[in-house]
């Protein structure tokens, strides 16, 4: 609506319309009503004529939430780190250094994370192999980030497997990544990240056949 382009649903974040006419998001895409698509931008989400052209669209006077960005940003971190959880339970994670380059190497990870505040080399150089063998890849979260989501105070480097689950979390970390601001510089070293992610890796990362 803002931009006026087209583009497919993994950009874009849905809204609705709420009975006291706020602008509310859908990310699950579940609510009723008709759906008002936004690209997944700050930029976009933050311009000052936003509440007019999702009037227009609706043709009603509609109000937009203070501080929507943020919270759209908050919002989404909490299903990333959820679906991080979940994929722990499910035994679909790799967690640790060398668990998830194992996983990239034996092509068993579709999706691999790496803590965005990471300094190492050995990082680029695993992403540089995940992405030569068609993983996705990540740096949208931070070290503390990941690990509350893996129970852990800090996770540097998390593959998950094949399927529904990596598919979900890579559109929702990719729509994250449009509401983050510059990337937190890194100050680990490659053997302070080995020592501390891989201490306690979890290596809980089921194949699936």
């Amino acid at each position: 609506m803002v931009t006026r382009r087209s583009g497919p649903r993994t950009d874009l974040i849905r809204f609705v319309v709420a009975p006291d006419s706020t602008l509310t998001p859908d990310l699950a895409e579940n609510l009723p009503g008709r759906g008002l698509w936004v690209l997944a931008s700050r930029a976009v989400v933050e311009t000052c004529g936003l509440e007019k052209v999702v009037s227009r669209a609706a043709r009603r006077k509609l109000s937009v939430p203070d501080r929507l960005a943020d919270r759209l940003e908050g919002l989404l971190l909490t299903r990333c780190q959820n679906l991080l959880g979940l994929a722990r339970r499910s035994r679909a994670a790799a967690g640790g250094f060398g668990a998830a380059r194992d996983a990239v190497m034996t092509g068993n990870a579709a999706l691999l994370l790496i803590a965005r505040d990471s300094a190492g080399r050995d990082g680029w150089e695993l992403a540089r192999r995940a992405q030569s063998r068609s993983v996705r890849v990540s740096r949208v979260l931070d070290a503390t980030e990941i690990g509350a989501a893996l129970g852990r105070e800090r996770q540097v480097y998390v593959a998950i497997g094949p399927g529904s689950l990596a598919d979900r979390l890579g559109r929702d970390l990719h729509r994250l990544s449009g509401f983050r601001r510059m990337p937190v510089a890194g100050v680990k070293t490659d053997k302070e990240e080995a020592a501390e992610d891989d201490g306690d890796a979890i290596r809980v990362f089921a194949q699936e056949r």
